[in-house]
């Protein structure tokens, strides 16, 4: 019988796997890039749509650094963000071979809000590039963003799906074109390119400048400033597990925290068959919302012994029911 022949792996000397090491460096790489983002001002153009509850935590920690603790990005996810920030600037450079590219990552002041102190801050941000269509001759505000495949698929066009482009884009680039720098340019319109990480597929989409949409945004900004300048959280709007914005916020575990706790050390609280069934029946994610607003870290429970419950995992919110057979995750 022919013995099998050995593979390179077979003879190599010392062969392990290392993860460990490439955690370290990543780690590092993520301190090191981050460190002068670490306590930004948080109202800004990225942030034009995030959850009020979120913007509001973040103004806490920017004038109280520390107070409210954050979910940490472990390196293998900083390293995705630092490869979409490679890409958006590699399609700056192709952008620039079709167009001409009349500005890059220059700061813009688009509007202001008043501080906790009384002071007026001015509000800035800092756009990717602005650039004079060849065929139209006219200037344009341009941006990229870069996804995974899940995120990009949402990507389509409104008759496909109405959530798309993104209203947050929408609303972040509606800022800049808001500042006084692109009014006297007389730029109004944007162009924001969605490119796929997974297979280099690609969307673009045009929009124009709406001051109705900039000054709402602005308002928004000073409403959540009085909030915390009166020490009145915001209602959450979202919860870890049914949605996106849940998912990926960076307080989701401080938001979430009080549904650690065991079945047996929470309230109960006592409903109809009826009630029980309605709140427990659709979409995962749904029950998931609906039965958070209703009864929060509260336990439902029937006359005939069926409970519910939600529970806290690594992954967010799930739901815990529990009869006389033991229990289930829905």
């Amino acid at each position: 019988m022919t013995s099998k022949s050995k593979t390179v792996l077979d003879i190599a000397i010392g062969y392990e796997k290392c993860q460990d090491d490439i955690d370290r460096v990543m780690d590092g790489a993520k301190k090191n890039g981050l460190k002068e983002q670490r306590n930004s001002f948080p109202l800004r153009p990225s942030g034009a749509l995030k959850p009020d509850l979120d913007l509001y935590l973040e103004l806490v920690n920017y004038y109280k650094p520390g107070t409210i603790p954050r979910n940490k990005m472990d390196g293998r996810v900083y390293i995705l963000l630092e490869s979409g920030h490679v890409l958006e600037d590699f399609i700056v450079e192709q952008y620039n071979r079709v167009h001409k590219v009349t500005s890059t990552n220059q700061k813009v002041m688009y509007g202001t809000v008043k501080e906790p102190d009384g002071k007026i801050r001015e509000l800035s941000g800092e756009y990717d590039l602005t650039f004079i269509d060849t065929e139209t001759g006219e200037e344009m505000l341009g941006d990229s963003k870069t996804s995974a495949d899940f995120a990009f698929k949402m990507s389509k066009p409104a008759s496909m799906n109405p959530a798309f482009p993104k209203e947050e884009h929408i609303a972040q680039l509606n800022l800049y074109m808001h500042s006084k720098e692109f009014k006297d340019k007389g730029i109004k319109k944007a162009r924001i390119i969605y490119y796929n990480k997974n297979n280099s597929d690609y969307d673009v989409y045009q929009f124009e400048y709406s001051e109705e949409l900039a000054l709402k945004t602005l308002l928004r900004f000073q409403r959540i400033m009085d909030m915390y300048i009166a020490g009145t959280p915001p209602k959450q709007e979202y919860y870890w597990g049914a949605h996106w914005k849940a998912n990926y916020g960076s307080f989701r575990s401080y938001l979430h925290k009080d549904y650690k706790p065991k079945k047996e050390e929470r309230n109960v609280i006592k409903v109809t068959d009826q009630e029980f069934y309605s709140i427990s029946k659709g979409k995962n994610t749904d029950v998931i919302h609906n039965y958070a607003e209703k009864y929060g870290t509260n336990v439902i429970e029937t006359d005939s012994g069926k409970s519910l419950y939600l529970s806290l995992t690594k992954t967010g919110l799930t739901v815990r029911l529990s009869d006389k057979k033991g229990f289930t995750t829905l």
